[in-house]
């Protein structure tokens, strides 16, 4: 898919999806488990990254992890 724009309570990039262009989130939490090909920008009260982000990572929130598999 190209470009994803999300906006809920809870926001998910699975494990098997995958972004070709940037991943932009507004949410109380988001997980990006899969692979974003450009930049990921998130916005929530808690963001976890465990997938792999290609470019640049811009994480505004309360409680924001990146896990040691992510890349």
């Amino acid at each position: 898919m190209g470009d994803v724009f999300a906006a809920g309570r809870t926001v998910t990039l699975g494990d098997s999806a995958e972004v070709d262009n940037s991943f932009m989130a507004f949410a109380q939490r988001v997980d990006v488990n899969g692979r974003v090909r450009n930049s990921a920008r998130m916005f929530a009260q808690d963001i976890t990254v465990r997938g792999h982000v290609e470019r640049n990572v811009m994480a505004f929130g309360q409680n924001v992890v990146i896990d040691s598999r992510a890349w």
